[in-house]
């Protein structure tokens, strides 16, 4: 399959209506059972944002790359998670617990099981004939792509959504409770569209207006993904500078967001920069929180999909403060992280 044939074929699943509205009702139960668990602690000790919402992200694109036939999501995530604390906390240089001989062997056999979970999946759809456009696997199967490239394929897609719509609803989340008229403002449209119900449907994310701002502000000032890079195919100059062919050129999407030709008084959390009429003062590429160009993230609109639901779903049942005396710092490691994660105090809201 030819790198563009397979990007449409990744597009047709993950940009897609018909794909996001077969997984709607499971990623509402998911986002349903951590609320309730949140429930249960309100009024006691903060929640850690980053560590509860990031699980919840992992089981989201658990379900949807290998929908319901992983005999053992639970053990499909714990695997997941240990390959990643090992493997990018060596490319970050981030201390994890253990003698590093054990945790690398522990990897390697929770990577092995991963290759061997999906392989599984794949297989069962090849001898099943079951080639649902919907469902990742089923069409890569489908456009007839080789087995090993669809494990990689899975396992990729695994890899770029395993934290980011985690970190984004978190990095939400811990603005609105330093701007709680916004979140006032959010709460007051749930309370408007979704009525008496605690969950939306997936046709009222599109009527949620101010709550897709509050989110797209808080990716721009927090961008999940903090840099992107392409390499140079043949000799750029670029100001000043000559860029030779073959160079991986790193651009921060940090940088770009905090512009202030584009972004007056960039350092400020104004959701009303993303009304329609602002953004079409702007320069399409002045907001580019999921890359640019052709190679930028097919799953981006899925993405915003999942982050709406959760932020809906939680922000219709609760208020969020900052913990006191707990300080947030973000720190760059593969996603934009807080180092101390963000901790804050969760309480029942009642609606109007």
């Amino acid at each position: 399959m030819t790198p563009t044939l397979w990007r449409w074929v990744l597009l047709s699943v993950l940009a897609k209506r018909p794909s996001h509205e077969r997984h709607f009702a499971r990623f509402t139960a998911l986002a349903t059972d951590l609320a309730d668990r949140w429930a249960g602690q309100a009024g006691r000790e903060p929640v850690a944002l980053q560590k509860d919402l990031t699980a919840l992200s992992l089981r989201m694109i658990c379900v949807y790359a290998l929908g319901s036939e992983a005999a053992d999501p639970d053990r499909v995530i714990a695997a997941f998670e240990e390959v990643l604390t090992t493997y990018l906390g060596q490319l970050y240089e981030v201390p994890a617990p253990g003698p590093q001989e054990e945790r690398t062997e522990r990897a390697a056999r929770a990577l092995a099981y991963l290759r061997t979970t999906v392989d599984r999946v794949v297989a069962a759809h090849r001898s099943g004939g079951r080639t649902d456009p919907s469902d990742l696997i089923g069409a890569l199967v489908e456009a007839g792509e080789r087995p090993a490239r669809i494990r990689d394929t899975v396992m990729m897609t695994l890899l770029a959504a395993h934290h980011t719509t985690g970190v984004a609803v978190s990095w939400t989340l811990h603005l609105l409770g330093r701007h709680p008229e916004a979140a006032e403002r959010v709460a007051s449209e749930l309370d408007r569209v979704l009525g008496d119900r605690t969950v939306p449907e997936y046709a009222d994310l599109r009527r949620l207006t101010y709550l897709d701002m509050v989110l797209k502000e808080s990716m721009r000032l927090y961008p999940p993904g903090p840099y992107g890079a392409r390499e140079t195919t043949e000799a750029l100059a670029l100001g000043d500078y000559e860029i030779p062919a073959g160079t991986t050129v790193f651009y921060p999407f940090w940088a770009v967001h905090m512009n202030p030709d584009h972004w007056p008084e960039p350092e400020r959390f104004l959701p009303e920069r993303f009304t329609p009429q602002e953004v079409a003062k702007r320069p399409r590429l002045a907001y580019i929180p999921f890359g640019i160009g052709p190679r930028s993230c097919e799953g981006a609109s899925l993405a915003m999909v999942e982050a709406e639901l959760v932020m809906a779903v939680l922000l219709k049942r609760f208020r969020f403060r900052p913990a006191p005396g707990h300080e947030v710092t973000p720190i760059e490691r593969f996603v934009l992280w807080a180092a101390d994660d963000i901790r804050m105090t969760v309480s029942p809201r009642t609606p109007r």
